[in-house]
């Protein structure tokens, strides 16, 4: 296979590890930490990059909705029983989820879905998620309204995507407020560096966006949380999880293969650095 060929191979294998193929695995999470707000970050990039107020809470972030809009937010109307909900998956992919809202009342119901509104599950086994896009649905009454939106996860990599069948998510906010303003940070930094160009430069595959790689980021900040090497986002696990999907160990590349493989890791690497770079020492250390 010549050179060309086997990064367009690898390229396809990264996406599908992005797209939630490693967490599929099993894993334990660590318990939450509690920790205190940060107090915002601004983000400015040399060589021109402009700079990025961050500076929002956790409460200004989820709500922020467009002037004029006649909604309730989705947390409320699921806490006071006005709707049912319910969250699943394709068991796979972290990047989009399926909503499902059931009315209980006989009139109308307009619901306003916040961008970083969070999903917290019932069992630890399965991934927290967050909405990376607002929305605006209304359920008829006593009617019934499903939808997907882009998601991410807010856990480790090795905690399992949302499952198939619906298990009791919860939106509502986040236990750490900390953790969850790094991951509203790590998505909007994402964005910001994609927009001004700072990624061209890195061997990353054409078809990646923010959120692939705030994707990526996230997973090495919640890896670095929980104190297990396995959950890190690093060059021995990312280059592990790429040859387990293509079937291979690292003895039965040959030196080109290796060599490509390794460049690709790296530049996955430098991308999610650069993404939290300014980032965590900008946050307040759990308690």
């Amino acid at each position: 296979m010549n050179r060309k060929r086997w990064m367009d191979w690898i390229t396809l294998v990264g996406l599908v590890i992005v797209a939630g193929g490693s967490t599929s695995t099993v894993a334990a999470g660590a318990e939450p930490l509690s920790g205190r707000p940060t107090s915002g970050l601004s983000v400015v990039e040399p060589g021109g990059m402009p700079g990025k107020d961050f500076n929002l809470s956790s409460k200004n972030r989820l709500a922020e909705k467009s002037s004029g809009q006649e909604s309730l937010p989705l947390d409320q109307l699921v806490s006071d029983g006005t709707l049912k909900f319910e969250l699943t998956s394709d068991g796979v992919r972290t990047t989009r989820c399926q909503i499902k809202l059931v009315n209980n009342t006989n009139k109308d119901v307009t619901v306003f879905v916040p961008q970083f509104q969070t999903y917290i599950s019932p069992d630890r086994r399965f991934q927290d998620t967050m909405s990376t896009e607002e929305k605006t649905i209304t359920v008829p009454a006593a009617g019934t309204e499903s939808f997907q939106i882009r998601s991410m996860s807010i856990s480790t990599k090795l905690q399992r995507s949302p499952p198939t069948t619906a298990i009791a998510y919860k939106p509502g906010p986040y236990r750490n407020p900390t953790f969850y303003n790094a991951f509203c940070l790590i998505v909007e930094r994402a964005k910001a560096l994609i927009e001004t160009g700072q990624f061209e430069k890195m061997s990353l595959p054409k078809s990646w966006n923010d959120q692939t790689i705030a994707q990526l980021a996230i997973w090495k900040f919640t890896g670095s949380q929980t104190g297990n090497k396995t959950d890190d986002i690093n060059a021995k696990n990312v280059a592990k999880d790429m040859m387990s999907a293509m079937g291979m160990s690292h003895n039965t590349f040959n030196a080109e293969q290796r060599k490509s493989l390794d460049e690709r890791v790296q530049s996955i690497l430098a991308a999610v650095d650069l993404t939290l770079k300014g980032i965590e020492g900008q946050l307040d250390e759990p308690q």
